[in-house]
């Protein structure tokens, strides 16, 4: 018998992801290049981002309207003239997209679609509602042709199901039992260099017996549904440089709560837990590392050896 602890949430969380897959879809088949806009971090952002935070967020205030929710875009580049084109594209895959799933009778004004994105802009942190995790990003190139849909709720495991269509058939995922063998293992990590440190993975994996060939670079959260569902088994995501850039909690809430419920765990580089209650970064951590439980404490080692022969080793100790 199913739990029917945060059983509407869950309800509505999988009706809001799929309203916002619909539009990035669509975004994929028909994308050109001035639909995007590169952020100061180098990142994208396409018609597909502000449309499926939009949805998302459309869907999520209307069934929990006293709920903070936590997402990465503003509507600051679909203001105004300058916006105008973007904003007129955005307006009709949202709207499209609601109305053809039911969670909504009318199309939303220009005013109600910036204000929608603009609910994302909680600030966070543990004195509020608990803040509901934007949708991750995939790139389109990872997406396209597939349809799978990831659901984990603390307690009750983690699941796999078609995105769309009439079979809502859930399947249990775990992670793979690895039998303690590292050299059985793949790892996942970033596509760009400057989002981890690519070499310090090089490391870490040798110091492990991965092979060099062992590696899957890929973007997004589809790094945790990755290892989540058996396809990869190491998430590594170790700080650049100083390791001054804090991780945002939009790029990990729901991929570690996943990982965990499929028998992982998920930590900073130095073995502590994730706190996702300091506000919208995750500023009392430095980096990301996720593998089977029983595994961790060999790869935690294996991390803080390679930072400490890299004179990196401050980096293990507890952001002040």
């Amino acid at each position: 018998m199913a739990s029917s602890y945060l059983a509407a949430e869950r309800r509505v969380a999988i009706e809001a992801v799929q309203a916002a897959c619909s539009i990035t879809t669509n975004v994929f088949q028909t994308l050109v290049f001035s639909e995007s806009i590169t952020k100061k971090d180098k990142s994208p952002v396409t018609i597909g981002d502000f449309s499926a935070q939009a949805a998302v967020n459309e869907v999520l205030s209307h069934h929990f309207p006293d709920d903070g929710i936590v997402g990465e875009e503003d509507s600051a580049d679909l203001q105004g003239e300058q916006g105008a084109d973007l904003r007129s594209k955005v307006s009709h895959l949202v709207n499209e997209s609601l109305l053809q799933h039911g969670q909504t009778k009318m199309p939303l004004s220009d005013t109600q679609l910036l204000n929608a994105i603009d609910l994302g802009s909680f600030p966070g942190g543990k004195s509020k509602p608990q803040p509901k995790p934007k949708d991750g990003e995939i790139r389109s190139k990872q997406i396209a042709g597939l349809g799978a849909l990831f659901v984990a709720v603390r307690g009750q495991g983690a699941v796999v199901r078609p995105i769309q269509g009439n079979d809502v058939t859930e399947k249990p995922i775990h992670m793979r039992d690895l039998q303690g063998d590292f050299t059985k293992s793949a790892f996942c990590e970033s596509v760009e260099a400057g989002h981890s440190s690519l070499t310090t993975n090089a490391r870490i994996a040798e110091l492990l017996g991965i092979p060099k060939d062992h590696s899957v670079r890929m973007d997004s959260q589809a790094k945790y549904a990755s290892i989540a569902r058996g396809d990869g088994d190491i998430y590594l995501r170790l700080p650049v440089g100083d390791g001054s850039y804090q991780e945002k909690i939009w790029d990990h809430a729901a991929g570690s709560l996943l990982v965990e419920e499929a028998g992982g765990t998920v930590s900073d580089i130095a073995g502590r837990p994730l706190d996702f209650s300091q506000g919208r970064t995750l500023n009392k951590n430095r980096g990301v590392i996720a593998c089977q439980t029983n595994m961790h404490g060999r790869l935690t080692e294996a991390v803080a050896q390679a930072l400490q022969e890299e004179g990196r080793a401050q980096l293990l100790a507890p952001v002040p």
